[in-house]
């Protein structure tokens, strides 16, 4: 299994074998990059601080600076194939491109807020997280319109993943944690496994889960009924 990651001064690493083994790999920018998101095995791209956008058709091997239009910090990246993907971050910005990033248009969120991450449940549907207030945005026309679904509580929702149309998780400051059943029309607060911040997370497949966060946390979960409690925790 190839894993790419991004990190400070355009630091970014690629494993082969899992992560057991990792190569750095030459950005060619010294700014900080926060998110990556490969569509293929091929194509990916990575934001960072100042409006950074980087492209890769190599597997990550090579990257090609794209133009944002903006110098915001970018934190959250997704891709839905070779040509569509949507960029969130600093003061509510929402970048959109359909043609791979060699042009992003700005989408108007409705809010001037810190975006931390984004996830598509299909082309056209997507769920935005954001700090200070909690904010969570939905779009199901690919960002013409994005609609508040949640707004609180008080903390920072830094991660949101989906398993299907219908059922998904976001995750924040301080060990929060909040699930839907329903594509985001109603969010129910769970039971804290942890008070440590939740900073990614992700699904193996439409019953398991993983999460990370600070001071070394990792969760594991295994949904039984829509979402059901994380199981496993090391810290």
């Amino acid at each position: 299994m190839t894993v790419i990651a991004v990190g400070a001064t355009g630091i970014a690493q690629r494993s082969s074998d899992g992560g057991a083994n990792w190569t750095r790999l030459d950005c060619g920018i010294f700014s900080e990059l926060s998110a990556v998101s490969f569509s293929d095995a091929l194509n990916g791209t990575a934001v960072g601080y100042n409006g950074v956008i980087l492209r890769s058709n190599d597997g990550g091997a090579t990257w090609s600076p794209q133009n944002s239009g903006c110098k915001r910090w970018l934190l959250g990246v997704r891709f839905t194939d070779t040509f569509n993907g949507t960029v969130v971050g600093e003061g509510g910005i929402i970048l959109r491109t359909t043609d791979g990033g060699e042009h992003w248009i700005q989408q108007f969120s409705g809010t001037s807020r810190m975006l931390n991450d984004v996830c598509f449940t299909d082309a056209m549907t997507a769920t935005v997280t954001g700090s200070e207030d909690g904010i969570i945005l939905h779009t199901i026309d690919g960002g013409e319109i994005w609609t508040v679904q949640q707004d609180g509580p008080a903390r920072a929702f830094h991660a949101v993943a989906f398993s299907d149309t219908a059922h998904g998780i976001v995750m924040g400051v301080g060990g929060v944690i909040l699930r839907t059943s329903d594509a985001g029309a109603h969010w129910d607060t769970r039971t804290h496994v942890t008070v440590n911040h939740l900073y990614s997370v992700t699904f193996r497949d439409r019953r398991t889960g993983y999460a990370v966060g600070s001071r070394g946390t990792m969760l594991r979960s295994r949904w039984r009924n829509n979402l059901d409690a994380a199981t496993q925790r090391h810290e």
